[in-house]
């Protein structure tokens, strides 16, 4: 018989770990940007001390500032949000960790914050979808798959500079119970060989630049593990990569309905 007590304590560590994956991206996010922005603020300091600061300078921070500290709210308020909703848990173990949310909106606030990672590279970030595809599922550990591929695509598909580099996150329904989610580059494409061994932990085609090789291997892992859907990829040499992902739009919310992680045993 289920012993609701006793497993209060696990409830509270997925919990955490639920937290935790949420909160990584938006924190990291809010730091990367006062940092950026404080530097540029003090290259504008320079520019004016010198007496060579130009309108055009000043309007360039101006809309630099305002695009952060926007960027800067949404990924803060997440953050509060979540934790709001850490200090909400029922005495029964339900975790807000898994909650209903409309992909396409969400998939755009993943964007904000993934966008200054992409312009630093010249890449265009882009959300297509209709509102309202509604699914209930963990939202930490979706942002996390979204993260991973979004970073994989900005350190692999454009090794040089590339005109109209674009990575796209698309949210469509495919059929009755399920969403897709895509999420494409029109970059360089993976050769068959690689293409195979993606998944695969520790492979990465660059070993000495920062490729620790487990970011696509995290992603199938999430995805067939708790998410509960499937990962499909798609790629060749010239004509980009293309990962399409089937979630359920109905998710277990309890520890007990949750799938066992990929690789262990019930």
């Amino acid at each position: 018989m289920f012993d609701r007590e006793g497993e209060q304590p696990r409830g509270l560590e997925l919990l955490a770990a639920g937290v935790i994956h949420d909160l990584n991206t938006p924190v990291g996010v809010a730091l990367t940007l006062t940092s950026h922005l404080a530097a540029e603020h003090q290259d504008l300091a320079g520019l004016f001390r010198q007496n060579r600061l130009t309108r055009a300078a000043l309007e360039r921070f101006l809309d630099l500032l305002g695009e952060g500290l926007a960027v800067m709210e949404t990924n803060l308020g997440r953050s509060a949000e979540l934790l709001r909703s850490c200090k909400q848990v029922s005495a029964d173990g339900c975790s807000p960790a898994t909650r209903r949310l409309d992909l396409t909106a969400y998939l755009r606030d993943i964007a904000r914050g993934l966008t200054p990672l992409a312009r630093r590279r010249g890449i265009a970030l882009q959300v297509e979808g209709a509102d309202g595809l509604y699914l209930t599922t963990r939202p930490g550990l979706l942002a996390r798959v979204v993260t991973n591929l979004v970073q994989n695509a900005v350190m692999h598909a454009f090794p040089s500079p590339a005109d109209k580099a674009l990575i796209r996150l698309a949210a469509t329904a495919d059929g009755e119970g399920h969403l897709l989610l895509r999420v494409a580059d029109n970059g360089c494409g993976m050769a068959d060989g690689v293409r195979q061994q993606a998944f695969t932990p520790f492979f990465t085609t660059r070993p000495g630049d920062g490729g620790s090789g487990l970011g696509l291997h995290i992603v199938r892992d999430l995805v067939t593990g708790p998410l509960g859907g499937t990962v499909e990829l798609d790629s060749a040499p010239g004509r980009g990569t293309r990962f399409e992902i089937r979630l359920p739009v109905q998710q277990a919310t309890t520890a007990e309905d949750l799938p066992a992680p990929v690789g262990k045993g019930p």
